[in-house]
This record gives structure tokens, sequence and C-alpha cells, in this order.
């Protein structure tokens, strides 16, 4: 009970506190503690680090002991939603509206291929423009000489 009562004395929380007031303890002190914050200073840097490790083995046993809830396993998270293009057609369910509950496709952003296409024609017509005005020059000049 002691080990405990010393892990609510490190998170600086009174015992029995909620799991919620432990969980929100615990990240203020890691983003008053962390090392991070104290690159210019090794000696505080240092300090920090070890501050910090009291802080998680604190936290860690708080877990183990029961005071705060274990995180939800990565299989009960639901899956994220699928990704429609244009074109998809949605899963036809006889129980449902066709496209029910399916985000709307996305719409393409054709704002880059257009400036692309834009600079290319204009990289081309300005080549052609010089080509064009060196033909002149050198046509000129050859019939000066």
């Amino acid at each position: 009970m002691d080990d405990l009562r010393e892990c609510y004395r490190l998170l600086e929380v009174d015992p029995g506190a909620s799991p919620a007031a432990v969980k929100r303890a615990y990240r203020d002190l890691v983003k008053v503690w962390h090392p991070d914050r104290f690159t210019d200073d090794p000696r505080l840097q240092g300090r920090a680090q070890e501050k910090l490790k009291q802080i998680n083995l604190a936290y860690g046993k708080a877990r183990e002991a029961g005071v705060i809830p274990p995180p939800p396993a990565a299989a009960s998270r639901r899956p994220a939603p699928p990704v429609w293009m244009p074109g998809d057609r949605p899963p036809d369910d006889d129980h449902e509206a066709p496209g029910a509950g399916a985000p709307p496709p996305r719409k393409r952003n054709w704002q880059p291929v257009l400036v692309r296409v834009g600079v290319s024609f204009i990289v081309v017509f300005q080549l052609t423009v010089a080509a064009a005005v060196l033909w002149v020059i050198s046509t000129a000049f050859s019939a000066q000489q």
C-alpha cells in the first residue's frame, strides 16, 4: 500500500483520486518535466529525465494496481471508413439504400494540374518565340554578309 501512496505522491494527486484526475495529472507532469524543454541546459535536462522516469514508473504502477483502466485494445477499435473515389460503386445492400452511410465521392482538385499545364504552355511558347527570334537574327545576319 505504501508503494501506491508513493505513486500518488509522485503524480501529485490525493490518494483515491479518480482515474481521470490521475491521468490528467500524469499528462500535466509530462508536459512540465519533458527533457526536450531543457535542451539549453544539460544539467536540467538530466534532472528532467530522471523525474520523468519516476513519473512514468509511478503511472505504470498505478495502472498495474488498477487505479487507471488500461487503454482499449487495438482489436476493439473501429476500422476506418472506406475511402470512396469517383467512379466507385458503393456496395448494394438489400436492407440499406445504395450509398447510405458512405461518404460522398471526393472531388478532384484540378488547380495543381491546371497550373502545371499552364506553366508548360508558357515555357513552350517562350521557347518557340526565342527560336523564332534567333532564326530571324541569323537570317538577317547571313543576308548582310
